[in-house]
């Protein structure tokens, strides 16, 4: 997509707006057809010319309709001209990276369809892929995470058809596991957890296969968190006793033990939620050279700012407001002490913690400064871990001992507001399974 100078139309407003590319954009046609029940399909080439208004001819009306209700613009808007922006302004989106980036998905995917690419070149070309989406998870919204890491896996499978070599199918294999196990954390933030479950299951799958007891490992940890955050408790410890059995030491022991306190939490057992978050600490101090969790790390390691709101996170379920207030405010130590990124979701779940964790000792003053920074998040950030938390807020305040606080009130209705706001954006619908 060209980024240089001004969108020449709304629709090219509004993706950039988004920091949607074209990738992006056809995944979510893509998806926004299968709610409507629609048979439609945008390729490069005609969505370059929608983008950019060359248009003879109003689209045919399935793609129409599809297109105004994944944009919320009017047809006949859609491809206006916007208007100039004021002097000096900055034009939203702008972003010479993402045009770049663009450019090379493009290039070195007609380059595997022309033929003139080996296969280690797009093994090697995949597994920077996969780096590049796990590092960087948390500085785009989930939609854009996934549809980026739909573009990856949707290649593996390709490659995965056309060699015979054992070798290199253990390599894709392992490239198709990485790839459903960051699609079903987006999923998770989307809170598609039918979807996030056929991923997980994929996930684990494409392991066996390659006997990767790392990859399995965080596979059944991402089932576990699915089972708790959808009330499944009982499914969830086992999931995460599966992982903490299946992990290797290292990184890949402080997620699992970690998850499993988690899981030990909503089963209300304090005793195992203080070994579970002990044996993590144990774990950090070990090194490890698990392929996900210790060398490519981001969204597949754990970080110690995530473990510390974890731990904060179990804690706080079993009701020990102190022992959630030290790790919450231990997580948000590490966050101001490391490089800022555009909106922390660690950040903001640690905070979100922390308040409740105040709420339960009597600090509602100290609540108000806690949760200041996290209501401007724009939606689209607004992941699921979050938003879970802060309706977890709100029923927090509305207990008998807050009821006469104006304080309270006030809190609870900015709550409601941010997660209404937020649902009112979810899909509508399940993801489907995505074809190659």
């Amino acid at each position: 997509m060209a980024r240089a100078g001004r969108p020449r139309t709304a629709f090219e407003t509004w993706a950039w707006s988004r920091n949607l590319g074209h990738d992006d954009l056809i995944a979510l046609f893509d998806q926004h057809c299968r709610e409507l029940g629609e048979q439609a399909s945008l390729g490069r080439r005609h969505l370059a010319r929608l983008l950019a208004g060359e248009i003879q001819t109003v689209p045919h009306p399935a793609t129409r309709r599809v297109l105004e209700r994944m944009t919320g613009i009017r047809i006949d808007s859609l491809f206006e001209q916007p208007p100039a922006p004021r002097a000096g302004a900055a034009v939203v989106g702008v972003d010479l990276e993402r045009a770049i980036m663009d450019a090379a998905h493009e290039s070195s995917e007609h380059a595997m369809e022309a033929g003139t690419t080996t296969a280690e070149e797009t093994l090697e070309q995949l597994r920077e892929d996969v780096v590049r989406i796990a590092r960087n998870f948390d500085n785009q919204p989930p939609a854009v995470m996934f549809a980026e890491t739909l573009r990856v896996r949707n290649l593996a499978v390709r490659a995965l058809e056309q060699t015979r070599r054992p070798a290199q199918q253990a390599d894709l294999y392992l490239v198709a596991a990485q790839c459903a196990g960051l699609a079903c954390g987006a999923c998770m933030d989307l809170s598609l957890w039918d979807a996030a479950m056929e991923f997980a299951r994929a996930g684990y799958t494409y392991a066996e296969v390659i006997d990767h007891d790392g990859a399995r490992a965080y596979s059944r940890g991402m089932q576990a968190q699915i089972a708790y955050w959808t009330g499944r408790t009982r499914e969830a410890l086992q999931y995460a006793l599966a992982a903490a059995e299946l992990a290797p030491a290292g990184i890949a022991q402080v997620r699992a033990q970690s998850i499993l306190a988690r899981a030990w939490s909503h089963r209300g057992d304090v005793a195992e939620v203080h070994a579970a978050i002990a044996a993590a600490e144990e774990g950090r101090d070990t090194d490890g050279d698990d392929d996900l969790h210790d060398t490519i790390g981001g969204e597949f390691g754990f970080s110690a700012i995530r473990q510390a709101r974890c731990g904060g996170t179990a804690f706080l379920r079993v009701g020990e407001a102190e022992h959630a207030a030290r790790h919450t405010r231990h997580a948000l130590e590490l966050v101001a002490a490391g490089p800022q990124g555009p909106w922390s979701s660690v950040e903001a779940e640690a905070r979100s913690d922390l308040a409740a964790s105040q709420l339960l000792i009597g600090q509602l003053d100290a609540v108000v400064d806690s949760l200041a920074p996290i209501w401007d998040m724009p939606v689209a950030w607004r992941r699921n871990g979050l938003s879970g938390r802060v309706d977890h807020l709100r029923t927090l305040l509305s207990a008998p001992r807050w009821r006469g606080s104006a304080a309270a009130r006030g809190l609870a209705d900015q709550a409601e507001e941010f997660i209404a706001a937020r649902a009112a954006a979810l899909p509508g619908e399940r993801l489907a399974l995505p074809h190659a």
